[in-house]
């Protein structure tokens, strides 16, 4: 058997093993090392099933070839889709000269889908056998690679829109005050056993309501008002509440009846002699500001704030958009007999701040401030008495 020529010294430093003087010794060395060297190598073909995910294929190119893989993050956008409510997710991975990038509806599909682009960057590079995929052409690679595709989804989630994509609790309260009725008002309800849990709401405008349930509170919500949405947005239910409410006022507080006209039952609830007030009220600007000072009723953390709208309305009123931000009052303390004091009790579902936007019209852009607090008065009343009480009159009676 013939050897290659081969310096012996050199041979010591590539396998130190080989210390042996023994001449004998070196030639079988060199024997078992050259026999080795001959035999075929047995590469390791990565199986391309539906249990192998591309993130695995990286990991394990990466574990093998002792190389690691490059950054990998998430990035959330924060401008939701209008429609859906959905946020998306895009993932970046990057190794050595390759680089994908994925978009989805959730995180781990974000990063199969870059890892995939990743190798399928390689592939096109005609580097595919640095991930072991065994192919003779770069398009019999991309056929193999097809098989560890991840499944895609609508980024923008239009094609698995939620039942409710639209922001019905919103609308609804921009609908109120464009047409100048009461803020909606909302009831709950819980039912079921705690990991059972359902949740019924009721909104109401008026002695108009819109009940709905699911598993949800939000989501009962959005329902009870999309629900009542859709009685008051036939325009022959918004005049009748508009005419009641304008009765009220020109009749001072008295809920009148047109001789065509049936009486609209249970119109604004209990509350009907304070809407009346609230639209008599001479000063509602500085009326809204008392109200809102009722520390018995609201912290004192509130704002106010009028927006002057530039073009005026297709009537060539005046507009104004008036925004109102309060948090309630916490509940008093409880005194027990023992003269122990306790905090009282806070609702935990209730949110710790309100924020509404009412809007008003007229001749000018003060007349139309007092629209608009007045409509926000509205949604603040019921309360004792007027608002701005007269001083008691001192003329002699009769």
């Amino acid at each position: 058997m013939s050897f290659p020529f081969m310096d012996v010294d050199d041979l010591r430093r590539m396998y130190p093993e080989l210390c042996s003087s023994n001449p004998l010794h070196i030639l079988v060395y060199i024997h078992l090392i050259l026999e080795a060297s001959s035999m075929p190598q047995q590469n390791v073909e990565l199986v391309f099933d539906t249990k192998r995910t591309p993130a695995m294929v990286i990991q394990e190119f990466s574990v093998k070839s002792h190389k690691q893989i490059g950054d990998v993050y998430f990035n959330e956008l924060e401008d939701l889709n209008p429609n859906t409510g959905m946020y998306i997710y895009t993932c970046h991975a990057r190794m050595m000269k390759f680089s994908g990038m994925g978009k989805s509806r959730s995180k781990k599909n974000a990063k199969q889908i870059a890892c995939y682009e990743l190798i399928k960057s390689a592939v096109m590079m005609d580097r595919y056998k640095d991930f072991h995929i065994h192919a003779k052409t770069k398009e019999e690679a991309l056929k193999i690679l097809e098989q560890i595709k991840p499944p895609e989804d609508d980024p923008s989630g239009e094609s698995l829109a939620p039942a409710q994509p639209v922001n019905w609790v919103g609308r609804l309260t921009e609908f109120c005050a464009q047409n100048k009725l009461p803020a909606a008002d909302y009831s709950f309800d819980e039912h079921g056993p705690p990991n059972q849990r359902t949740y019924t709401a009721c909104a109401s405008v008026g002695g108009m309501k819109g009940n709905a349930e699911a598993k949800k509170k939000k989501d009962a919500k959005g329902l009870a008002a999309q629900k009542l949405m859709q009685l008051l947005e036939p325009v022959g239910q918004v005049d009748s509440l508009r005419k009641g409410t304008d009765r009220m006022a020109g009749n001072g507080g008295e809920l009148g009846v047109d001789d065509d006209e049936e009486p609209i039952q249970g119109l604004l609830g209990l509350a009907g002699v304070d809407v009346s007030k609230a639209y008599l009220e001479q000063e509602p600007q500085k009326a809204l500001v008392d109200v809102l000072k009722d520390t018995t009723r609201f912290q004192s953390n509130y704002t106010v704030s009028y927006r002057d709208l530039l073009q005026p309305s297709t009537r060539g009123r005046s507009q104004t958009l008036l925004t109102i931000q309060y948090s309630k009052a916490l509940p008093a303390p409880i005194v027990h007999p023992d003269g122990s004091i306790t905090p009282g009790k806070v609702d935990k579902d209730a949110p710790s701040s309100h924020n509404y936007v009412f809007c008003g019209d007229g001749t000018d852009s003060d007349s139309a401030r007092d629209e608009a607090a007045r409509a926000a008065l509205v949604h603040l009343l019921p309360f004792k008495g007027p608002l701005n009480p007269a001083p008691p009159s001192s003329a002699p009676t009769q």
